[in-house]
């Protein structure tokens, strides 16, 4: 009776161990996730760049749809095909480059409230 315990618990054992190896084994591996990570970052960064044209910020995101959707969160699947689809239709009000209004290079980081002063700048009035 013991032997017949001990024996069908070493099968439920193995039978779940197999079960957790196929589980594991069937998703995405480690360097294709960070590859994908790594494309969806180069399509994001490039819509910030003002300088790239829509057609490559396009064919990035649709490049990422294609190869690297698989395994992906769905949020940043969601995004991309947004994002896809905004640059179909030409529509620059959903790109996520800062507008054109926005001049953060001429911003004087003294005059930004909350903005650290330096040790030898004297106190204020």
């Amino acid at each position: 009776m013991r032997a017949t315990i001990r024996s069908m618990s070493s099968r439920a054992s193995i039978a779940l161990l197999t079960a957790f190896t196929a589980l594991v084994g069937c998703g995405p591996n480690y360097r294709y996730v960070y590859d994908g990570e790594s494309a969806f970052e180069r399509c994001y960064g490039l819509d910030y760049d003002t300088a790239v044209a829509d057609a490559a910020r396009s064919s990035c995101w649709s490049a990422w749809l294609q190869s690297y959707s698989y395994g992906a969160n769905p949020d940043r699947v969601d995004f991309a095909r947004n994002r896809l689809a905004a640059l179909g239709t030409g529509d620059r009000r959903d790109a996520a480059a800062p507008s054109s209004g926005a001049n953060t290079a001429s911003l004087n980081p003294s005059a930004v409230p909350g903005a650290a002063t330096p040790a030898s700048a004297p106190p204020p009035r």
